[in-house]
């Protein structure tokens, strides 16, 4: 059985299966397998060995945030002292408006993404954060780039011959 710290080396066909499954996870075996040129039982081994070795780490629906009332949305900069850290990651579990919490360097401990439905709603999410910590909000006004997952990085993006 393999375990997260194996590594799973990915040719063309993985890639082109996890770019399909990318842009639509309700594809079937059938389909996938139509469009790689592979058998559904070999696309079915394949993704099989993506989801064992966890770079497919589950599947998910997209909701609009926007056309479910939630029209605010806003980052939080949180800075915790050590004692509060706990208490600021318990509270960003707890809370169903918060859709992401990153832990970064610099002057704030927590980068929280959140959604509300107004401005005073906002405001109450702000209001319980500072309960346990400092708080600076921005609010985001659009989206220009979002990418629904991780896709392949051409070798040259990250080579360290190019960077030096």
């Amino acid at each position: 059985m393999a375990t997260k710290e194996s590594s799973l080396e990915l040719d063309e066909i993985d890639w082109c299966l996890l770019n399909l499954l990318r842009e639509n996870a309700r594809l079937t075996f059938a389909e996938l397998g139509r469009q790689v040129h592979l058998s559904l039982a070999a696309v079915a081994e394949r993704v099989r060995k993506l989801e064992e070795h966890e770079i497919i780490s589950g599947y998910h629906v997209a909701l609009n945030a926007r056309r479910l009332d939630f029209t605010v949305q806003a980052f939080l900069h949180v800075t915790s002292t050590k004692e509060n850290c706990a208490r600021v990651v318990a509270l960003a579990h707890m809370l169903p408006e918060v859709r992401e919490a990153y832990r970064v360097t610099g002057s704030e401990s927590y980068l929280v993404k959140v959604y509300a439905a107004s401005i005073a709603h906002l405001e109450e999410l702000i209001d319980q954060f500072l309960a346990v910590a400092d708080v600076t909000t921005s609010l985001i006004l659009s989206t220009p780039v979002q990418k629904p997952a991780l896709e392949r990085i051409p070798d040259r993006a990250y080579s360290s011959k190019e960077t030096r």
